[in-house]
């Protein structure tokens, strides 16, 4: 079901052929599972930064992987939580950030 492909897109053995399959899944769950691999591809990241799905944002703004121009975007992002984690990832990079 949905847990299993969610738990396949966050383990960090999956393949990226199969992460990236599962970034394009019509569930945001699974494609939350891929934002949240540690092992995501950053073009991958990228591409799940444009998602629809609150939080599969707030998983790409977490991951330590997500490319920090990307991180920079999430960070004016509308909702304070995808803002807030953004912001949280950039300041334990030590990245200085604009203020929103």
């Amino acid at each position: 079901g949905i847990r299993v492909l969610e738990g396949v897109g966050r383990h960090p053995n999956t393949p990226h052929s199969v992460l990236e399959k599962l970034a394009k899944h019509n569930l945001a769950e699974v494609r939350r599972g891929v934002a949240t691999n540690p092992n995501c591809p950053k073009q991958l990241l990228k591409q799940l930064a444009n998602d629809r799905s609150r939080r599969v944002l707030e998983r790409v703004a977490t991951n330590r992987n997500t490319p920090e121009q990307v991180l920079l975007k999430l960070a004016q992002h509308s909702d304070e939580r995808v803002r807030r984690r953004a912001l949280r990832n950039l300041k334990r990079r030590g990245v200085s950030c604009p203020s929103t």
